[in-house]
Formats: structure tokens, C-alpha cells, sequence
């Protein structure tokens, strides 16, 4: 064997500490990035799991929607049926109601008792225009509110049947308003007087 000055053996000892140590962590990293690869197979495959099960789930939902809509729409006919019965009602009201040969009313409103049904009360609509044609569709402003009110009725009774049927079509915000002779009042104190 030669001889290695210990200078020499010092700098080779420390290189081979160097490379060993070197060594080492090139594996550590060959590990972490096996352990990343297998971690995003993971996902990969957990995400491709997951996609599938959904997919599975809205074509079972589908399936079931579909089998609801063949079962219900005998329902859906019967809903119908019994809405068109509500609205032919509401005809027949509107028909036993005194009107001139062009549908509109000449009544005046400012003697005796009378009952209108209150279907809305709206800032910026204006309906107006829409008026013609309508059987006792009346619009009053005040307050900075256009008023809107369906229907005159005599018979308090009456008023009440019209505005029930009202609500059952959806306008479940629908009341009764009472004015005797031209003057607002309430339900109770038109019925007293």
C-alpha cells in the first residue's frame, strides 16, 4: 500500500462522508417521490371512484324521476282538473255580476255596500293600460302605491267565496276590503251597518 499523507486521507475520508451523505438523500428524495407518485394514483383512482358512484347515483335518481312522473301523472290530471273547477268558479261569480253590454261595469260605487277583493299593492307597476277587457278590475293610487282590486260584490258572503278562490289560484296575500257608501271600512262595521 502507499502512503497518504493524512492531509490527503482527511480530504478522501470527508469526500466519502460527502457522497455517503449524498447517497442517502438521493434516496430519501427516490422515496418521496415514489410516495408522491402513489399518493396522486390514489387520488387519481379515488377521484375516478368517486366520479363513478355519482354517475351511478344520478342515473339511479333519473330511473326514480322517471318512474315518479309515470305514477303521478294521473295525479298531475286530477291537480289540473281540480284547478280548472276553481277557476270556473271564479267565472261563475264573475257572470251572476251586473255588466253592460261590453263587459265593464257601470256601477256606482259610492252608495251602498260594497266588497273588493285587494290582490296587490305595488310601487312602480302601473296596470293601467291593462284595464280594458277586465271585469271589475280596479286600480286606485295612493300613498305612492297603485292598488289593485278584483271583483264587486254586494253580499259580503259572497266577496268571501270570490276571495277564497282567489287565494287558491295563488294570490295568497289576497283580502277583503269593505267600503259603505264610499267610505273604507271594516268587514265587521259593514256587516253592523
Amino acid at each position: 500500500m502507499s502512503y497518504i499523507p493524512p492531509e490527503a486521507k482527511a480530504a478522501i475520508d470527508q469526500l466519502e462522508s460527502k457522497v455517503l451523505d449524498f447517497e442517502s438523500k438521493n434516496l430519501q428524495l427516490e422515496k418521496q417521490i415514489k410516495t408522491a407518485g402513489n399518493a396522486k394514483k390514489s387520488a387519481q383512482t379515488g377521484l375516478i371512484i368517486v366520479l363513478v358512484l355519482f354517475l351511478a347515483v344520478l342515473a339511479a335518481a333519473g330511473w326514480f324521476y322517471y318512474k315518479q312522473q309515470l305514477v303521478l301523472f294521473p295525479q298531475a290530471s286530477e291537480i289540473e282538473l281540480k284547478l280548472q273547477t276553481q277557476v270556473d268558479s271564479l267565472y261563475n261569480f264573475i257572470d251572476q255580476m251586473p255588466q253592460t253590454q261590453s263587459g265593464n261595469t257601470e256601477i256606482d260605487f259610492s252608495t251602498g255596500k260594497w266588497y273588493f277583493v285587494q290582490i296587490g299593492a305595488y310601487q312602480k307597476v302601473d296596470l293601467s293600460l291593462y284595464k280594458e277587457g277586465m271585469f271589475n278590475f280596479r286600480q286606485s293610487e295612493m300613498d305612492g302605491l297603485y292598488k289593485y282590486t278584483l271583483g264587486a260584490f254586494q253580499d259580503v258572503n259572497q266577496a268571501i267565496g270570490f276571495l277564497e278562490g282567489v287565494r287558491k289560484l295563488g294570490i295568497r296575500d289576497a283580502f277583503l276590503l269593505a267600503y259603505v257608501n264610499g267610505k273604507k271600512v271594516t268587514i265587521e262595521e259593514s256587516k253592523n251597518l
